[in-house]
């Protein structure tokens, strides 16, 4: 990964979640099309719990990767895009199920956004009553954009039984969500993991993807290939 990822700027957006809460959603650029958007996901009687997702950004054209975690951070993300980058929002990917990636899709349903997720994702976040992405995929999807793509993948179980990954090949980077782990972290929330099959599952991941650079985590900070060889590790033993 080396200087790559330092090469563009630093941008920050806050918006406050009420006045006397911390900041909701953090946006970072890391490449000249990715960014970084994090948001705090409250959880009783354990507090704040950042959660990123995405924003590729590509002639004119925006691509999210999860929702923020709260109404007023998804308005918050959706006019810095429109806004600010003057970009037209043309997809929603989820990565699964768990709130902490499709808690504000309806926000994104609501402004004609179309929304993307495995086909497993949908039928779990209905039977949970949550909302639901709108088209589903079994294997691969690629969502165009402008004359680059996002190429969303479903390797099989692991943090959950729908996760997938996006990868942007234009920019090297993607997306691994909860099924990927930042350095050092722990195992986290294993409630609908198949951690028999989590290590092989990252194996694949590594293995398609690989002229990928720059991982990036559901929770924590991104990083380079090592993150892949972290999870790895962490999940081999099961």
């Amino acid at each position: 990964m080396g200087a790559f990822i330092f090469l563009f700027p630093l941008l920050v957006s806050w918006t406050p979640l009420t006045q006397d809460k911390k900041e909701l959603i953090e946006i970072r650029q890391i490449t000249e099309h990715v960014f970084v958007h994090t948001s705090l996901l409250i959880i009783p009687n354990y507090g704040s719990f950042p959660c990123n997702g995405l924003v590729y950004i590509n002639e004119g054209k925006a691509v999210i990767i999860d929702t923020p975690t709260d109404s007023l951070a998804a308005d918050s993300l959706y006019s810095f895009i429109v806004k600010n980058k003057k970009a037209l929002p043309i997809a929603v990917i989820i990565n699964h199920f768990h709130d902490d990636c499709l808690n504000t899709l309806s926000f994104f349903h609501g402004k004609g956004i179309p929304s993307y997720a495995s086909q497993k994702c949908i039928e779990l976040a209905k039977r949970d009553g949550l909302p639901q992405p709108q088209i589903g995929f079994t294997s691969t999807n690629f969502i165009p954009v402008g004359s680059s793509i996002v190429q969303n993948f479903f390797p099989g179980e692991a943090h959950s039984p729908d996760n997938i990954v996006s990868y942007i090949p234009q920019d090297q980077v993607l997306f691994g969500g909860c099924m990927i782990k930042e350095m050092n972290a722990k195992k986290g929330n294993l409630s609908d993991a198949n951690i028999k099959t989590w290590s092989k599952t990252v194996q694949k991941v590594q293995n398609k993807f690989k002229k990928a650079k720059i991982i990036v985590p559901g929770h924590g900070k991104e990083g380079g290939r090592e993150l892949f060889g972290y999870t790895i590790d962490l999940f081999h033993s099961n």
